[in-house]
């Protein structure tokens, strides 16, 4: 987020979601898996192991794996019956997008906008270079060339920060509310108002579901998802 500054519409739009991240991670680093830290004392895979996991894992990292449409296909788990975290990833993807696109589109006007911006563009390239060690191989862009590449990006953000650590976590403060006032734009704000409504309705929609199973699926409940990944 260095290279975006705090009036950057794409800082707003992201900083509810990734405001406690560099504090976890650090946290991570200095208390979960250093030598001699909670892993090598509590965790089977301590000892080193768990290093050898994490660059496992991220060599193995891919774009679309971040993104559910794209992964649940590859995973052969779309209209797969039974599967609900698959069917509440989607709906939630769907949401977040529409929240997404909303706000991208009061600030970028063209596909034009969008490849002239050169903060934009030196975050993008950043994260993929530099953060993810050169990951264009694994589908991960360099730049951002229209509209719907940014969009999809975001999403993508969006939802690893709060929707995906929701599914494996239990959340503080309910994804799309935060005391924080970041937009001042009137039409911002409607488009945030919406995505609360559209949430607050798929909440009711996965109640009403749950209360017809035996064993119901509730980790991707909005109110029980985090905007962003904290403890």
């Amino acid at each position: 987020m260095r290279c975006l500054p705090g009036l950057h519409p794409v800082f707003k739009l992201l900083i509810p979601h990734i405001r406690y991240t560099m504090e976890i991670n650090t946290r991570a680093r200095t208390q979960l898996i250093p030598d001699g830290g909670v892993f090598d004392k509590a965790v089977s895979t301590g000892g080193g192991g768990h290093v050898h996991l994490l660059r496992r894992a991220l060599a193995q990292l891919t774009y679309c794996s971040l993104c559910p449409p794209n992964n649940l296909a590859d995973r052969g788990l779309l209209g797969t019956l039974g599967a609900f975290y698959a069917c509440d990833a989607l709906r939630l993807w769907e949401i977040t997008a529409r929240y997404v696109e909303g706000i991208i589109h009061l600030f970028y006007h063209g596909d034009d906008v969008v490849r002239g911006d050169p903060e934009l563009q030196a975050w993008c390239r950043e994260i993929t270079e530099v953060g993810l060690c050169q990951a264009q191989k694994r589908g991960f862009p360099i730049s951002f060339q229209s509209q719907n590449q940014l969009c999809h990006f975001l999403t993508m953000c969006v939802f690893t920060c709060s929707a995906q650590h929701g599914a494996i976590n239990q959340g503080q403060v309910p994804l799309g509310h935060h005391k924080e006032k970041y937009f001042s734009d009137p039409k911002a704000k409607s488009v945030l108002n919406q995505f609360q409504t559209d949430l607050e309705n798929l909440e009711r929609e996965i109640t009403a579901r749950n209360e017809q199973l035996d064993l119901p699926y509730e980790y991707l409940k909005p109110s029980l998802i985090e905007n962003s990944i904290t403890i």
